[in-house]
């Protein structure tokens, strides 16, 4: 089984990107510039890897339906619109995925992190002024639906790597890719 697989050979660098989103997304004075910074930052990191996956014609009908840049989007423009934040550029970084393998690593990381956004939209709902916007679209992903999803992509993830077990080795290296573009991009 790759999940497992992957989980292992990743567990260090999930457990420091999460540390470090965790000193931002969880700080009780978490500013609404602040959050708005770290969605920034995290748009550059999906918009990237989104790109990059869109060149896979293997993955890109399954990516349609779980992009999250327009919940980005939505989001930013939300902040930009209620807290009077003005509209900034976001930096754009080069990402490529070598193999439908590593593209598939890649989703896995993306994929997990809805999981964990379900427990970080109940925090942000805490903060006086985020009650009244709700600006966490990005956070709260496919909302209800979460667990589905994340069950069809990991029984997906399964179903390749079975049909392609020499592909193992390339599947978790995509994931460790993610994670490493995904922590150099946040610079919270």
């Amino acid at each position: 089984m790759i999940a497992p697989l992957i989980k292992n050979n990743t567990r260090l660098f999930h457990e420091n990107l999460e540390i470090k989103l965790k000193d931002v997304l969880f700080n009780e004075n978490l500013s609404p510039l602040a959050y708005y910074n770290l969605l920034l930052n995290f748009k550059t990191a999906y918009l990237s890897l989104e790109n990059s996956l869109k060149k896979n014609s293997f993955i890109e009908e399954m990516l349609f339906k779980r992009s999250k840049i327009h919940m980005l989007d939505d989001d930013l423009f939300c902040l930009e619109k209620e807290i009077g934040l003005k509209t900034h550029q976001i930096s754009t970084l080069e990402y490529n995925t070598t193999s439908t393998a590593n593209a598939l690593g890649a989703m896995y990381v993306m994929e997990g992190a809805t999981l964990g956004g379900q427990i970080i939209v109940k925090f942000l709902s805490r903060h006086p002024w985020m009650q009244s916007i709700k600006c966490y679209n990005f956070f709260k992903s496919y909302g209800k639906e979460t667990g589905n999803m994340w069950k069809e992509f990991i029984e997906f993830i399964e179903d390749y790597v079975e049909m392609n077990p020499e592909d193992s080795e390339k599947v978790v290296e995509g994931a460790i890719m993610a994670f490493k573009h995904i922590d150099k991009t946040l610079t919270v």
